[in-house]
């Protein structure tokens, strides 16, 4: 079954993150939802190979834009970034 959104935590105060995601064709072909996120503030990339992983990414960089602590088990790589 898929995903609840709801039940993704959340920072409690408004985050503005902006996400350019580019989707690999194959995937997609395929049903699937894979590709590369690129957070647009810092260029951060990351692969991501479902909407699980793209889920985790987005709600690490909001923790982290709020101030809160990353999820350190996101597995997302640092490109472009520095």
């Amino acid at each position: 079954m898929g995903r609840r959104w709801d039940a993704v935590p959340l920072p409690s105060a408004p985050v503005t993150v902006s996400v350019v995601l580019r989707l690999a064709d194959a995937a997609l072909d395929a049903g699937r939802l894979a590709g590369e996120a690129e957070l647009v503030a810092t260029g951060e990339r990351t692969t991501v190979r479902d909407a699980d992983e793209l889920i985790r990414f987005v709600t690490r960089v909001a923790r982290e834009e709020a101030g809160g602590s990353p999820d350190v088990s996101s597995g997302t790589e640092r490109e472009g970034s520095g």
